[in-house]
């Protein structure tokens, strides 16, 4: 007799659960390159991507359907896919921020007439040239199917190839392998010589989560504040857009971010409740416990790359507008739809102020 999952949820699932589920599966960093029809390139960043056939040799890829790249693609027939190594992380972000300079601010060329779009030399280890070989359109994305022409791989030093999950990049370990599963469920031992991962990478800042994410927001510069007096008497910003985020410890050493407009108080028993920790088990974190979460003291932020961080929003930011909220440093302020913010970080809502 078999019983359900514990945990397993009941109901249709959302788009937040896709994308909670998605996080967990970890992939490489391409970025999707072609031309318009009048030369011009057009790129993005792309982890949905997937071999199909071995015969003949075909992949595909998923892009947003509003893309400009896929129109170009799509018009010209052909399209590139550049592998991303591990030291381009800058790349990828730049071609997932919408910066309409992104191929000025990188190196690009076309090797040669038969190229299906730009090859990025400097941050790619392997390129592939590839046709359109059909389209297929899902909700808001397009699956692209490419026959691939040919294959590039840098035949230099090596590389380690970029990853990205958990909302984080990451780099392959360091000797291309990674420790086997612990089979002792099975009742065997395991090797403790077994190549082991490095540790992980620092945490993204806020503003990193955010320019990988496709969210729209710009970023204020000012000199460091701390605090409501601050934001509006040196930035000229109203009270009703500020948010505030308090960070704090659990004791078993987890962070919980609670976000609130700037003159709301919370209530620590709601906030332990919908954290799902004890009241006295939670401490408000130290100035320099924040940069665990690649943040500085007069930065905290509601948007964090741990996935291992509980956040929980007042229920009142689900009625707000555009919110000025931290950036991670103190001297650069995040304006953004509250809407978007919570697609995002996809918090538990919370009656927060007391």
């Amino acid at each position: 007799m078999t019983t359900p999952d514990a945990g397993v949820p009941r109901g249709p699932a959302e788009g937040q659960d896709l994308r909670a589920l998605m996080s967990l599966f970890p992939t490489g960093v391409a970025v999707i390159g072609a031309l318009d029809g009048a030369g011009r390139p057009w790129g993005m960043t792309c982890s949905s991507l997937c071999s199909v056939s071995l015969d003949p040799p075909t992949l595909l890829v998923c892009v947003r359907s509003g893309s400009p790249t896929l129109a170009a693609l799509e018009r010209r027939g052909t399209f590139s896919v550049n592998l991303l190594h591990h030291s381009a992380q800058d790349v990828a972000e730049l071609f997932s921020s919408g910066d309409p300079d992104r191929f000025r601010r990188t190196s690009w060329h076309l090797p040669d007439s038969a190229a299906a779009g730009p090859h990025l030399g400097d941050a790619a280890h392997a390129v592939a040239d590839c046709r359109v070989d059909g389209v297929r359109r899902v909700g808001d994305h397009t699956v692209v199917f490419g026959r691939v022409d040919r294959v590039g791989v840098d035949t230099g030093p090596q590389r380690a190839p970029l990853l990205y999950g958990l909302r984080r990049y990451a780099a392959w370990p360091s000797g291309g392998s990674v420790a086997g599963p612990d089979r002792s469920r099975r009742g065997r031992s395991t090797r403790s010589d077994m190549p082991q991962p490095e540790e992980s990478a620092p945490v993204q800042s806020p503003e990193e989560v955010l320019r990988t994410s496709g969210v729209p927001f710009t970023v204020l510069d000012h000199v460091p504040i701390v605090g409501q007096a601050d934001a509006e008497t040196k930035l000229g910003l109203a009270t009703e857009q500020l948010l505030k985020t308090m960070v704090f410890r659990t004791a078993d050493g987890g962070f919980v971010l609670a976000a609130l407009p700037v003159t709301g108080r919370v209530h620590y028993g709601r906030l332990a409740r919908a954290a799902g920790v004890s009241r006295s088990k939670l401490r408000q974190a130290e100035p320099d416990e924040l940069g665990l979460l690649g943040m500085e003291p007069g930065g905290a932020s509601p948007v964090c790359a741990r996935p291992d961080v509980v956040t929980v929003f007042d229920a009142s930011v689900t009625r707000m507008g555009i919110v000025y909220c931290g950036s991670g440093r103190a001297d650069r302020t995040v304006r953004i739809q509250a809407a978007q913010l919570i697609e995002l970080v996809e918090p538990t809502i919370e009656e927060l102020s007391s």
